[in-house]
């Protein structure tokens, strides 16, 4: 199905399926190959854009995700017209969008550098901070989408500080650290493991 050599074609194949076993076929296509297929001929396009493929689709991230489309208060906000395949595509994104700040990071700023201090977790709804070293605890604070900040409290020195982390590359985030004792702002980068 992923190379269809004419409009005809697929048409031909599309129409000799029973309706259950073409959203068999589709199920196992990748959202790529569904839209290749939606531009072969208006009928593949009104198959590949059937709301149960895309409910099927949104159900994969569920198995992932399983907070975001089971629980009601998780709901993105769409507008009651909004199809599977939109709530695809939002919820694709915004994982996508979490994801980049999940893992295990090293810090470095002024003369601070710690290796694998931070390790930052996500169910795709909250963050979830753990501070590994110097028996400072950390708690995600916010996220807007763009930086993720948490506090940082405790540690021999009993000083709090306020993380915050902006997405720079797949390995690099810049780090930003307000410290509260005395008002102090520096920057710095968190680095990949």
């Amino acid at each position: 199905m992923t190379q269809v050599v004419s409009q005809n074609g697929a048409n031909s194949v599309l129409n000799s399926l029973s309706y259950d076993a073409m959203l068999e076929v589709l199920s196992h296509l990748s959202v790529q190959e569904l839209g290749r297929l939606s531009r072969v001929s208006q009928n593949a396009r009104n198959i590949a854009d059937d709301e149960v493929v895309w409910r099927r689709l949104c159900r994969q991230l569920e198995g992932d995700w399983s907070k975001i489309l089971r629980d009601p208060s998780q709901q993105r906000a769409l507008d009651a017209t909004a199809t599977w395949k939109d709530m695809f595509k939002t919820e694709r994104q915004r994982i996508a969008t979490f994801s980049k700040f999940v893992g295990l990071w090293s810090e470095k700023w002024c003369d601070v550098h710690v290796m694998q201090s931070t390790q930052i977790e996500t169910d795709g709804t909250n963050f979830f901070v753990t501070y590994k070293k110097n028996k400072f605890s950390a708690r995600f604070h916010s996220f807007d989408g763009e930086s993720l900040a948490f506090h940082l409290e405790g540690g021999d020195s009993g000083w709090s500080f306020v993380y915050s982390l902006k997405y720079l590359s797949e390995n690099l985030l810049q780090l930003t650290v307000f410290r509260s004792h005395d008002k102090k702002s520096f920057t710095g980068f968190y680095s990949r493991g």
